[in-house]
Formats: structure tokens, sequence, C-alpha cells
């Protein structure tokens, strides 16, 4: 059985708290798609709000410009501050998803996550900074600090690991797994890269694939390449159409390609190379292998 004594109310009429005569607290009840259900705590948050509803918000001035959006939850200050009428969005901590208008269903978790987002919907960033920029991109996931962190309106982009993906503006449908890993991409579109630094600093180049630390790490504008190993294709920049696996480095130059690799199968192909004649020139340096 409910006590007497309380604070609220014994009717349907929403409960508030004010400081200053500002709303601080309120408490609604009402079915789904009305103007009810929602709940706020906090200086000024939800304060906006005429006709959304199933909103949370906490924190200084969360949720504040909300008119008619729906279903969103703002945990942090000035947590998803401008959003009017964007839907089901998740916001929290500090400055999460502040700029946020009419973007719908993002998801920003860690201080300043989503940032700058307006329009950009269907986004998940997780961790400080990450996807920071983002004002029109759709589509994206970060996670990690500053993960995707300049990304103003790139799509279809997975950014996973301290750092990876940062610098990229407008680049599309790329893949960075491992700390740093093509942290320079800008405007470079449908590349992979997994292992710390791969593809690092990587500018406008497209179609690549790097699997392993360090893997076509100098590539700015190169296309095409596949690198899989510790530090393949290291120190290639521009060259396109490259292969390198096993622990090999390689440089395309305006002659042919060549490659120096650190292991007995390298050898056991500069052998062969050198019986066959092969376009591939594979230099083995003269070195105690300790065989």
């Amino acid at each position: 059985m409910a006590g007497t004594n309380f604070l609220g109310t014994t009717d349907a009429v929403p409960f508030e708290v004010r400081v200053g005569n500002s709303r601080s607290g309120y408490i609604a009840l009402g079915p789904a798609f009305t103007s009810g259900a929602n709940t706020s705590w906090g200086y000024e948050a939800l304060m906006s709000n005429t006709g959304g509803a199933n909103n949370s918000a906490l924190g200084w001035r969360a949720l504040y410009l909300n008119t008619i959006g729906s279903f969103n939850t703002a945990l942090g200050e000035t947590a998803l501050y401008s959003n009017t009428t964007g839907l089901s969005n998740t916001a929290v901590g500090s400055n999460t998803l502040t700029s946020n208008t009419i973007g719908s269903q993002n998801t920003a978790i860690g201080q300043g996550a989503l940032r700058l987002n307006i329009t950009g919907s269907q986004n998940v960033a997780v961790g400080s900074g990450a996807m920071f920029v983002n004002l029109n991109g759709s589509f994206n996931s970060a996670l990690g600090f500053s993960a995707l962190s300049q990304n103003a309106n790139g799509n279809n982009n997975t950014a996973m690991g301290f750092s990876s993906m940062w610098g990229n503006t407008s680049g599309s449908n790329n893949t960075a797994t491992g700390y740093q890993a093509l942290r320079a991409n800008t405007t470079g579109s449908l590349n992979t890269a997994t292992g710390r630094d791969a593809l690092g600093q990587n500018s406008t180049g497209i179609n690549n694939t790097a699997n392993g630390a360090w893997a076509l790490g100098n590539n700015t504008t190169g296309t095409d390449n596949t690198a899989v190993g510790l530090n393949a294709l290291l120190t290639n920049t521009s060259g396109a159409q490259n292969t390198a696996r096993q622990r090999c480095s390689s440089t395309q130059y305006n002659g042919p390609l060549q490659q120096r690799c650190w292991d007995r199968g390298a050898v056991q192909q500069y052998h062969r190379a050198i019986q066959h004649r092969s376009r591939c020139q594979r230099v083995a340096p003269q070195y105690n292998w300790g065989w």
C-alpha cells in the first residue's frame, strides 16, 4: 500500500521542479506518441519540448531544444542539446551529439562523441572524441579514442582502435582495425586496414588492402594494392596494383618491382627468380641468417 507522505501529484498533471523559475526536473505520464512519458532532471533539460514523447534527459540543458523529437535518451551536460525532431538517439557523456538537430538513430558514448553531428543518422561512436566532427555522414561505426574524429560526410566506414581513421573527411566504405590504422585517410575509399598503423599514411588511395602491422604504412595515393604481413609494402607511396606477402617490403618505381623479404621462403623465391629470369627481381642481402 502506498504511503501517505510523498513528493509529487495525485493526478495526471506533470510533476515539475524549478530553479530560478526554470525547469530543472520534469516527470510526465502519457502513452507513446503523445506529448507525455518524458523524464528530465537537470537545469533546463528538455526545456523546449512541445510534442516529443518518451524522452529521457539527465544533465544541464540535455535535450534543451527538443520540440517533437521522441524516443531520445540524453545523459550528460548539453547531450543532444540542439536536437529538435531527431528520433531514437542515445547520447551518453558531456557534449555528446550536442549539435544534432534532425539526425536519428545515432548512438554516442564518450565525451564529445558525435559532437558536431547535424543530420547524420544511424552512426555509432564509442570513445571520447569519436566522430567528433561528423556533420552529415551516416552508417558509420567508430570505436576508440578519436576514431573517425574528423569525418564530416563519409558514409559506411568502420573504425576500431585509437585514432583509427582520425583524418577521414569524406572517404567512404573503409574498414580500419588497429591503433591508428588508416589514420591519415581523408577521401580515400574502399580500403581495408588491419593492424597497427596499417595504411596509416594513406590519404586518397583507394581499394587497398593491408593486413599486418605497418603494412602499406607509407602509402598515400597508391591504389589497388594488397599487402599481407608485418611491414608488407611498407615503403610504397604511390605505386599501384602491387601484391606482397610474408613480411616483405616493396617499392614500385618506374622500372621493375623490387622486393626484400626476410625469411627462408624469400631466399628460395630468389633462387627461382634467378633461374627463370623472373620479371620480379628479388634481392636477398648477404647476411648471416643463422640457420
